[in-house]
């Protein structure tokens, strides 16, 4: 998270805060149920996902730490979002993200491989980084396109 502060104006900040905290209330958290506990426990590297119940389940098995597993609660609010919105993102997926992204759940899921990108992006995850100017732009559009409904 540092690093996206240290890319953007306070008054974006103060913008992408308050988009983070509505989302939060938007999309809350739940336990992990039975079916999903025995996944998370054969899937430690999965942190988490955005259930269809439009909840945020965190995997209690994972290594990261609190600061990681909040970025990772951002990522799938945002994911929630973007499903929930039907927003059509457009912007190419780079080679290193597919790459990176090989023989996980987004692996061949165009709309779930863009969705994560700006997830992660909006929540401050360079993993995916470098973010190409367009997917960037993307993402700002996201937030701009919340406080435009509000």
């Amino acid at each position: 998270m540092e690093h996206l502060k240290e890319h953007i104006s306070n008054a974006k900040l103060e913008k992408f805060n308050k988009f983070h905290e509505e989302l939060s209330k938007l999309y809350t958290e739940r336990a992990p149920e039975s079916d999903e506990l025995a996944f998370f426990r054969s899937r430690p590297e999965v942190a988490g996902y955005a259930a269809d119940d439009n909840k945020v389940v965190i995997n209690p098995f994972s290594s990261l730490s609190s600061e990681e597993l909040d970025a990772v609660r951002r990522n799938e609010r945002v994911r929630l979002f973007l499903d929930e919105t039907k927003h059509d993102l457009t912007f190419n997926v780079e080679q290193h993200q597919h790459d990176f992204l090989q023989g996980t759940e987004y692996s061949g899921q165009t709309k779930e491989l863009r969705q994560t990108i700006i997830g992660r992006i909006l929540s401050g995850d360079d993993t995916l980084s470098p973010y190409s100017v367009d997917q960037r732009n993307a993402a700002t559009n996201v937030i701009d396109s919340y406080f435009k409904t509000r």
